[in-house]
């Protein structure tokens, strides 16, 4: 009788399981069986003799023991058990490498030979040096969603097990690369150019695999069109002209992934150089007074102005310091400027290459002088006193001369350079001397103006005294102004000579009296108000 009975088992391919069975019983012996099923047919293990079976597993089979007692002639047969043999794992598919866009999604995927198997992907992030379980990822697929950057060139693998096999197989690393999409850091900036200059567009990017491809929009950013050949990190214009003012460039980058990234745009602002639309022109002038030169331009940007000053024909030039603005005032020229040359350089902060107007000639005539001198000098005239004036100028300087007199400010007919002057003529007196030349500049100067007074009196003049008949009588007349007076002359026996009414006007009116057919002798002679009040009277001598 069998006691005990074999257990069968799972070894995996090249593993060994040994088969025992027990009974009891004289003279025994034993045959081990084997079959692909227990219900046969059964085949006799070669060596299979002994209670005990040793089999290093080939392939899944079933087993038995047949005993037999020698004593007895009696045979028994143990249970049927099965005995599996599991192959190792053995990697079919290897994962793939996987090459994906920043922000898109990956898989590896491993397929294995075999039954029961499990799963488990790792992780190395240090090029194969060592790896991590990835928590979860038990299938035979491992998804990635939404890999980053940060992932770029992690590696990945997958053990597969059995259960059975101590050793599980171990898939080939695949890497993931991951491409970065394509991203503008630097954009391209706006510039300002004189006309004729050059600038260079630039913009930085990052990603993977890019290229460039600069576009121009001429309708203010409406529409944009590829520049043929533009196709660098760089775009250069060169001898800009107006018609490309407000001309708009950005960069279009593109690489392996998608979608591309667009530059903002940069503005090609145009300068056009000064324009001069009024030169300033020449100028003649006397000295001591002022001028200014004035200039025009236009520009679509602010216009700088500097003058400049010429001292030697126009040869060299010297910047006017704080001189910038379109009109250069000159205070008070001297003789010393004759002959200065005086222009403008336009230009504009984009262009710094000025334009120069034309040289304008200044012309500076030298003031004549004038002078006006009185001898004697009396401090008043009483009427039968004069005093002379007398002028003087300076020398001629090339024009034509002329003098001029005046008195109280107004034209006095003088011939000769100079004038006796009389009670009844005092006021103020002054000389103009002007100088005029060919192209119609006059230079004049007046002299001081020299005031003669009278003085106040109360005596009667009659002068000359003794006389012919013919004598002059002045009277003061206090407050000036308009008045009338009469004169009465008699002989000495008291008649009636003459009789005569006249006007006064300023401090002494000179009257002239002629007496021609009287005897000699003195005559008395009374000065008279309008209506006829005496205010002073005084004795002629006729002889």
């Amino acid at each position: 009788a069998i006691t005990t009975q074999p257990t069968g088992g799972s070894i995996c391919t090249g593993q060994s399981h040994t088969f025992c069975v027990t009974a009891t019983g004289t003279n025994l012996t034993y045959q081990w069986e084997t079959s692909t099923t227990c219900a046969g047919p059964w085949t006799n293990v070669v060596g299979g003799t002994n209670a005990c079976l040793t089999i290093t597993g080939a392939a899944t089979a079933v087993y038995r023991c047949r005993v037999t007692s020698a004593s007895c002639g009696t045979t028994v047969i143990s249970d049927c058990v099965t005995l599996t043999v599991t192959s190792a794992v053995s990697i079919a598919t290897q994962p793939a490498n996987q090459i994906v866009c920043d922000g898109s999604n990956a898989s590896f995927t491993v397929a294995a030979s075999g039954t029961g198997l499990t799963y488990q992907w790792q992780l190395s992030t240090n090029g194969g040096g060592g790896w991590n379980n990835i928590g979860g990822a038990t299938n035979a697929t491992y998804a990635i969603t939404g890999v980053t950057t940060a992932l770029n060139n992690y590696q990945y693998r997958c053990i597969v097990s059995n259960g059975v096999c101590a050793t599980p197989g171990t898939s080939n690393a695949a890497t993931l690369t991951v491409n970065t999409l394509p991203a503008i850091s630097s954009n391209p900036q706006h510039a300002t150019l004189c006309a004729g200059g050059s600038n260079t567009f630039s913009v930085t990017a990052t990603g993977t695999g890019i290229s460039y491809q600069w576009q121009l929009s001429t309708d203010g950013g409406t529409t944009f069109n590829n520049i043929g050949g533009a196709l660098f990190a760089s775009y250069t214009v060169s001898a800009v002209t107006a018609g490309m003012n407000n001309n708009r460039y950005r960069c279009v980058v593109t690489g392996i992934c998608s979608p591309a990234a667009t530059s903002s745009a940069a503005t090609l602002t145009v300068i056009t150089p000064p324009i001069i639309t009024t030169q300033p022109v020449n100028a003649e002038l006397c000295s001591g007074t002022n001028t200014s030169f004035t200039i025009a331009g236009n520009s679509n940007q602010t216009v700088i102005y500097q003058w400049q000053v010429s001292t030697d024909g126009g040869s060299t030039w010297t910047n006017i310091g704080g001189a910038n603005g379109t009109t250069l005032t000159l205070n008070s020229v001297t003789p010393a400027m004759n002959n200065n040359r005086y222009r403008c350089l336009l230009s504009t902060a984009a262009c710094t290459a000025a334009t120069a107007s034309t040289g304008a000639l200044l012309t500076v005539r030298t003031t004549p002088t004038a002078g006006l001198a009185q001898l004697p000098v009396l401090s008043g005239l009483l009427p039968g006193q004069t005093t002379t004036l007398t002028a003087t100028t300076g020398a001629s300087t090339g024009g034509t001369f002329s003098t001029a007199w005046l008195y109280n400010s107004n034209p006095l007919a003088v011939t000769g350079n100079t004038y006796t002057v009389d009670a009844e003529h005092t006021g103020t007196y002054q000389v103009r001397v002007q100088e005029n030349w060919p192209g119609g500049l006059s230079c004049a100067a007046f002299s001081a103006v020299i005031t003669i007074d009278a003085a106040a009196s109360s005596r009667l003049f009659i002068f000359p005294t003794p006389n012919d008949g013919s004598f002059t009588v002045s009277y003061y007349n206090i407050s000036g102004a308009a008045a009338q007076r009469s004169i009465v002359i008699f002989d000495s026996k008291g008649a009636l000579v003459y009789n005569s009414k006249f006007t006064v006007a300023g401090p002494y009116t000179l009257v002239n009296v002629s007496l021609p057919n009287v005897s000699t002798g003195i005559y008395h002679l009374v000065i008279g108000d309008a209506a006829g009040k005496k205010l002073a009277e005084g004795k002629v001598h006729i002889r």
